[in-house]
């Protein structure tokens, strides 16, 4: 009898370290399932075999998949937060996934497939990047981006840096990144937390975590920067290319067993 197998990584993660990380392009995605009733059974399947191939593309470090459900709609809030080596792979990437990459043997592309929503992408330079514990404990991810008026922010955001990473430790994150998109003048702060503890719903604790904001004052005070976008969410899968490098586990899920294992194939 043919069965889907569940699959939780049986190999250590490797290849990540606590500390300053060595990445100069990030890249982020807003997605909006167009279509109500999905799971996330439906989500943490259909995407393996698709983030599987994204893994190969030059450059990248590290995927998060945040998910979460709109409270009013019941439609899933998902997309993708990356990291890379350099800026101009996370700019190739992004130029990848809308114009070449295809889903189906139609030739439709990535971001054009009619489950999505208005998907909303950006490549970023990374300012800097952070993790406090080691990736095994993230476990909740927090993106929020401003648009800003001011000009020739670079070198501020640089000097505010160290800043911005005390206040993602003492709010308790486990990574931070600070990013900046020039062109479409944005900043854009990544951060990601541990489980909540036993006994606290998670969403809870999404509320909480989206309550943890000191970065306005920093941020949004000098530069009369504006809110564009705040989500806070589970992290569905981590996906480890760094890791699959060196023979380790390829993905993480972090809320498993409150999220599903992914189905693969056969058993």
């Amino acid at each position: 009898m043919t069965m889907a197998a569940s699959q939780i990584p049986s190999k250590a993660v490797t290849g990540y370290n606590v500390g300053e990380i060595k990445a100069k392009g990030a890249f982020s995605s807003e997605i909006t399932f167009a279509k109500a009733g999905l799971s996330l059974s439906d989500i943490i399947n259909s995407q393996y075999p698709q983030s599987l191939e994204m893994m190969e593309r030059p450059g990248m470090q590290l995927k998060y998949l945040p998910t979460r459900f709109d409270e009013v709609t019941g439609k899933l809030l998902t997309g993708g937060a990356y990291l890379f080596d350099k800026w101009e792979e996370a700019v190739d990437y992004s130029h990848w996934t809308t114009n070449e990459y295809t889903i189906d043997e139609e030739g439709t592309k990535f971001w054009s497939q009619s489950a999505f929503d208005s998907p909303v992408r950006f490549a970023w330079k990374v300012i800097g990047a952070y993790n406090f514990a080691p990736i095994e404990h993230h476990a909740i991810g927090h993106f929020k981006r401003w648009s800003y008026t001011s000009n020739n922010i670079e070198a501020y955001l640089h000097e505010v840096y160290p800043q911005i990473k005390s206040i993602a430790e003492a709010q308790g994150a486990v990574a931070v990144w600070l990013l900046h998109q020039p062109e479409d003048k944005m900043i854009a702060v990544q951060l990601a937390y541990r489980k909540p503890a036993e006994g606290v719903s998670l969403n809870d604790y999404l509320v909480q975590v989206k309550q943890k904001s000191g970065f306005d004052r920093v941020l949004a005070t000098k530069l009369t920067a504006l809110v564009e976008f705040d989500r806070a969410s589970i992290l569905l899968t981590i996906w480890l290319p760094l890791s699959l490098a060196k023979g380790g586990a390829d993905h993480t899920v972090p809320n498993y067993p409150v999220v599903p294992a992914i189905q693969t194939g056969t058993a």
